[in-house]
């Protein structure tokens, strides 16, 4: 098992070749290749909703390699998680290699490995280079191609970086230079996910904690420590897949959301002053706010031919300002540097609670699943039942929070809105309180959005 250090960015498909020359001109060029891979699931798609991803790459002629990514974490956009990586002497599933004590320490409890069944493959062109800083190395890959699911495809333009030696940090630094050559947005969604949203059983990601329940949850998290720098983590990631989603996927919708969650983290950010004074400042605001309209018009007139071609416009003129995606970067590598710093007494903390806790987790079944920080919402709920160091008021405050959190789960979950014209019609109201929020926000002394 390794552990994959990554980061991961998208770009114009018509940039290509300016992004390659300018990979090229500071790295070494080591290798191109043509990669086929098919991604295996129960057909119903437990083994990606456990956050498992497992693949048959095929390597040349007659060489072919079985990965298995489980569920990790992404801070800022610096993405980890757990790998491993098989040879294969054929073109099937090594059902053995699964089966081992290791691996079955981390596979979901309810799948099966006999009901594994390929669901849709990718296939791309790979160039990959080796850059070198000091005494840190890393490998860049540009892959283009599609993912394929039956007769559905969806196209694939990404460049990653993923650390082989040396200090993580160096990886901004390269992704940094790389977008003052082409615009490189961070991307949080994988090619699996990409397959999985085409054959119907991708998971749309879910509103954040404090979206959910509001300023006093957020003051009760912060008092109880499900704020900094965890909830700021989850805030901004939720962010990023909004934009992404809306810059990318054209799902019109999330450009709202995107402009709703990056409010609610500088909301979350600046509530700590210790945070003020180094938080990068992201002009998104104004163009986000541009893009919501011409989206919410085009997602509510879906007829609207016009109304559409404005909308793929306003996408494209944001995503090619090179500006912009250069702040988004700075700003996460700044969530990375907050993580960082707070490992030694948060992030560390936590882990050692979900090792104390996972045998009694997994007994209760595949949606207990604790890597990483998105799932202390599921760790608030536990928490006070299964862990025996809390007693006393921390107990009483943590039972309280967290039955709180549950009421308000499902009584969300119990309300749908399942009359279209009534759900366009929220749609809109909410749009035109979010457009009128912004407008105060910029208007107002006290946030500046440069």
């Amino acid at each position: 098992m390794t552990y994959e250090i990554e980061l991961k960015l998208r770009f114009d498909p018509a940039q290509a070749d300016i992004l390659a020359a300018a990979i090229g001109a500071r790295a070494q060029a080591v290798r191109q290749s043509r990669l086929n891979n098919t991604y295996y699931d129960t057909p119903d798609g437990r083994l990606s909703a456990a956050g498992c991803a497992l693949r048959i790459r095929q390597k040349g002629p007659n060489s072919w390699e079985q990965t298995l990514k489980t569920r990790g974490q992404s801070l800022g956009g610096l993405q980890q998680r757990r790998e491993w990586n098989w040879p294969l002497q054929r073109n099937a599933l090594d059902f053995g290699l699964l089966n081992s004590p290791e691996v079955q320490e981390h596979w979901p409890v309810s799948v099966d490995t006999s009901a594994l069944v390929p669901l849709f493959s990718t296939g791309f062109q790979r160039h990959a280079w080796i850059w070198e800083m000091g005494s840190s190395k890393a490998e860049v890959v540009m892959d283009r191609g599609v993912v394929r699911a039956g007769d559905l495809t969806t196209p694939l333009c990404e460049v990653e970086l993923e650390l082989l030696e040396g200090d993580a940090e160096v990886l901004w630094w390269m992704a940094s230079s790389l977008c003052s050559s082409v615009p490189l947005w961070l991307s949080d969604i994988s090619k699996a996910e990409r397959g999985f949203r085409l054959v119907g059983l991708g998971k749309r990601w879910q509103p954040s904690l404090s979206a959910l329940l509001g300023p006093k949850a957020e003051q009760d998290m912060q008092k109880h420590g499900f704020g900094s720098p965890l909830a700021l983590a989850e805030s901004f990631r939720f962010m990023k897949r909004a934009l992404e989603d809306s810059l990318w996927e054209q799902q019109f919708a999330d450009a709202g959301l995107a402009l709703e969650y990056i409010l609610a983290f500088f909301t979350l950010a600046t509530a700590n002053p210790a945070n003020v004074s180094s938080l990068p400042r992201v002009a998104l605001m104004q163009p986000l706010l541009t893009l919501s309209c011409a989206c919410a018009v085009a997602a509510a007139s879906p007829g609207n031919e016009q109304a559409r071609r404005n909308a793929e416009q306003q996408i494209h003129e944001l995503r090619s300002q090179a500006a912009l995606a250069q702040q988004l970067l700075a700003l996460a590598e700044w969530m990375w540097q907050q993580a960082v710093a707070a490992a030694p007494a948060t992030v560390i903390a936590v882990e050692q609670m979900l090792e104390r806790m996972r045998p009694e987790i997994r007994r209760l079944g595949e949606n207990a699943w604790l890597d990483g920080p998105q799932n202390l919402v599921f760790l608030a709920l536990l928490a006070p039942w299964l862990d025996d160091s809390l007693h006393g008021p921390a107990r009483d405050a943590r039972e309280q929070f967290a039955a709180q959190l549950l009421q308000t789960g499902l009584r969300q979950a119990g309300m749908p809105l399942n009359d279209a014209q009534q759900h366009q019609q929220a749609l809109m109201e909410r749009h035109q309180r979010l457009v009128a929020a912004v407008e105060n926000l910029l208007a107002s002394d006290s946030f500046s959005d440069t």
